[in-house]
């Protein structure tokens, strides 16, 4: 079983109006979380809730079936909220134990990781060499299927490492700053 079915699986249903669904299911703990997948498979009919190529196969051949999807989707939309934020709250803990380690390693040596910021720097001047080689190569640069996987995976590092460094914990620490200067006042 791939991410990647589950990610299909979870656009498929984001599309067709079952934000929750689609969220969870297409989501980095899409298979982790079988509950959402149990109930997709009880709606369609389908013994397994693990198999998303199966469950994808089962909405595309019987798309009347998204109404009872709805249905089910708002009778259990508490809990499928609960997996949501399960969810958001892995993703959160894995971004803080990066950001932990980098914390580490600075007090064990007393110095910066100098690895994590040259590798960043690579990502994201990669990224915007091949946006400048993307847009003088024209088509010929769009029929090469390997150029294209590599400016794919150059956008997500790309937004991974604004994430790192620029993303929500950043933003958490300016609020935090703030809130304790007016306290202070």
């Amino acid at each position: 079983m791939k991410s990647e079915d589950w990610k299909k699986l979870g656009k498929k249903l984001a599309g067709k109006g079952l934000p929750l669904l689609g969220k969870i299911l297409g989501g980095p703990a899409g298979a982790a979380l079988g509950t959402a997948g149990a109930l997709v498979a009880s709606v369609l009919g389908e013994d397994k809730g693990d198999d998303p190529a199966a469950l994808l196969q089962a909405l595309e051949s019987r798309p009347e079936l998204i109404i009872e999807l709805k249905k089910a989707e708002f009778s259990n939309s508490e809990a499928l909220r609960r997996l949501a934020l399960q969810q958001e709250q892995m993703y959160l803990e894995d971004v803080q134990s990066a950001r932990k380690r980098e914390v580490a390693m600075a007090e064990a040596t007393g110095e910066k990781d100098s690895n994590l910021y040259v590798l960043a720097w690579t990502v994201v001047m990669g990224f915007f060499v091949m946006i400048a080689v993307m847009s003088f190569a024209g088509d010929a640069f769009k029929e090469n299927p390997a150029l294209m996987m590599l400016i794919g995976a150059l956008s997500a590092g790309f937004g991974s490492v604004l994430n790192y460094f620029f993303g929500s914990s950043s933003g958490s620490k300016a609020k935090t700053a703030a809130m304790q200067n007016m306290q202070a006042r």
